[in-house]
């Protein structure tokens, strides 16, 4: 699964140099719609995505989470590519990778 070929990684942010996580399994990784509320995390980095195609985007992203040692990612935000008037031409979506903290669960 490695390489992410079926999308194109835009850029990777890795937040803290000094903070590194071992890989993780990517069919494990979550992908929320926005920041997780109900339990505490440390923000890893950022994954911009450029034209995923269908579900894709959440491949693309699960990847490169579990590449960074990430539990889940949230999706900061989305934008539509247009090169042309009135032509959409693809989507670039951007990802906070995060990792859980043990026993992190919010009351």
């Amino acid at each position: 699964m490695s390489g992410c070929t079926f999308a194109a990684i835009k850029s990777v942010d890795v937040y803290k140099k000094d903070l590194r996580f071992s890989p993780t399994n990517p069919n494990k990784v979550q992908v929320f719609l926005m920041a997780p509320t109900d339990r505490q995390f440390d923000e890893i980095g950022q994954v911009v995505i450029d034209n995923p195609r269908g579900n894709l985007q959440e491949l693309a992203f699960k990847v490169k989470a579990a590449e960074m040692g990430g539990d889940a990612v949230y999706i900061k935000y989305q934008s539509f590519n247009s090169r042309r008037l009135n032509v959409f031409t693809g989507l670039t979506a951007t990802g906070v990778v995060i990792k859980f903290k043990e026993g992190g669960a919010l009351k």
